[in-house]
């Protein structure tokens, strides 16, 4: 082969030696004058769907909520402990609306609060949801079984002979509990209170007294203080 022969492939050879080690990028050189191309910009991070703003729900006003089937406690004391409440029917009264939430929640609460006044077996058996043809105003109705009650059998006093027997004998007809009534809870609490109360004012500051329940026979309950 002859020397310029020779001497060319050993250019290209060279050329191509360097072109591999510069990894093409003699392809992407800048023309002279040539605005470099910008890279595209990154695509904006996908929203949280809880996130994305909702069109506010059309408030749904009660127009009336009524409770059926109490006859122990009554609709309307049964009602006061709830969070759904009736609007006024006062043209300028205040204004109720419906949670769906609150309402769930008002029918656990109701068999709560009848367990709580001696009535554990309590339950709603049926509610009843009206919406007028606007789609903006609802008549509420629950039913309930009240059940039988827990009656209490007899309150007992252990260990308050340390009291004048006359102390003793006032004492027990003035406690909030009594024979023949519904175990109450807070009538419960209140008789605790009571008792502990004429122990400390005849000179036992530091009395405590505790409760124990029985239930017997007949779904009556002893109460031992």
């Amino acid at each position: 082969m002859t020397s310029p022969l020779r001497r060319a492939l050993r250019g290209v050879l060279v050329a191509v030696i360097a072109w591999s080690m510069l990894g093409g990028s003699l392809l992407h050189a800048q023309v002279p004058g040539q605005v470099p191309a910008q890279a595209p910009a990154p695509l904006p991070p996908r929203p949280d769907p809880r996130s994305v703003a909702r069109p506010a729900q059309t408030p749904i006003k009660v127009t009336s909520f009524k409770i059926h089937g109490a006859n122990a406690l009554g609709g309307s004391q049964v009602a006061s402990v709830l969070g759904t409440r009736a609007s006024s029917w006062i043209p300028w009264g205040r204004k109720r609306y419906f949670d769906r939430a609150v309402f769930d929640a008002d029918l656990r609460r109701i068999e709560a609060y009848y367990a709580d006044r001696g009535y554990p077996d309590a339950k709603v058996t049926a509610f009843d949801a009206k919406l007028n043809e606007q789609q903006d105003a609802i008549a509420l109705s629950i039913t309930v079984n009240e059940g039988e009650p827990l009656l209490v059998d007899r309150v007992e006093l252990a260990g308050f002979d340390v009291l004048r027997p006359g102390a003793e004998r006032s004492l027990r007809p003035r406690l909030p509990l009594q024979p023949g009534k519904p175990l109450d809870r807070a009538q419960l609490t209140a008789t605790q209170a009571m008792a502990a109360r004429a122990l400390q004012d005849r000179g036992y500051p530091f009395a405590q007294v505790t409760i124990d329940e029985t239930i017997i026979e007949g779904r009556r309950a002893v109460i031992t203080l």
